[in-house]
């Protein structure tokens, strides 16, 4: 696949960012004239990142595909955050050209560190059906509900809580925090010490149901005639509020004839 430079610009418009790429050989001269000339009647470009990578048409393509709903028209123009935005740059396979400073492991620390204090839960879960609160919302402040900071999943998972007790562990809806409606933006984090994956998820839903595999029995077996016992394995499932049809307050999930319903979630899968 053929060799170029992915980079991501900010403007003048705080929140807009300029995404593209270029041939290797060309990036300083390509770079010279945006930050003198502006692109598309913007000016106060200021290059923030770049990598050199294989496959960089085909991983511009990928990413115009993932974030088209905050693309302007017509443009390599994004209303995007730019820490998110170098955050999927600096995951992909390949040599580091900007900042010259600073290594591709340490910015990508840097900016994930950022998105994660920016994107954190809004603080609230939705309980069981068979528990009773205000709106069926509690807070997660001073309890093993709370992943607002980084925990062991069965850290807490036993203690002796309304909220576990009735599901065996895990399995309620935590209300997101977004900026605003169907924003694409990260929604959880998981990394396993043992084998150094990391998986990202990233989605346009206003929840995310966390499920800890309470009821699994060991009687499916999956590959290589592996079984799965209870909490062999964690779900994310993005969604709407339970109960949203009866709480108008809630973002609504009513789809009248003649009109469709998208959503976009991301799983992305790394080692670090």
């Amino acid at each position: 696949m053929e060799k170029g430079i992915l980079y991501v610009m900010t403007t003048v418009v705080d929140g807009l960012v300029k995404v593209g790429k270029t041939a290797s050989y060309n990036f300083e001269r390509r770079m010279y004239n945006l930050e003198h000339n502006g692109y598309c009647n913007i000016t106060g470009l200021k290059r923030e990142f770049a990598i050199e990578v294989n496959g960089y048409s085909e991983k511009e393509d990928l990413f115009k595909k993932l974030f088209q709903r905050s693309r302007v028209a017509n443009t390599e123009l994004y209303s995007l955050d730019l820490n998110q935005v170098i955050q999927l740059l600096s995951s992909f396979e390949g040599k580091k050209i900007y900042p010259e400073n600073e290594s591709k492991e340490e910015v990508f620390q840097q900016v994930t560190a950022a998105v994660e204090s920016s994107e954190l839960p809004e603080g609230d879960y939705f309980l069981s059906s068979k528990v009773k609160g205000p709106n069926g919302k509690e807070k997660v402040e001073g309890t093993p509900m709370d992943f607002r900071t980084p925990h062991e999943v069965g850290e807490r998972i036993d203690e002796d809580f309304e909220a576990l007790n009735f599901g065996k562990g895990y399995d309620h809806t935590y209300i997101l925090n977004k900026k605003e409606e169907n924003e694409l933006s990260l929604c959880a984090r998981c990394t396993s010490p043992k084998t150094g994956i990391v998986m990202e998820c990233y989605t346009t839903q206003p929840g995310v149901q966390l499920y800890t595999g309470n009821w699994m029995t060991g009687n499916f077996v999956g590959k290589n005639g592996q079984r799965y016992p209870a909490r062999a394995a964690l779900c994310l499932e993005t969604q709407h509020y339970p109960d949203s049809p009866n709480k108008p307050e809630y973002p609504s999930t009513v789809l009248r004839p003649g009109e469709t319903f998208q959503s976009k979630t991301i799983y992305k899968f790394s080692v670090e």
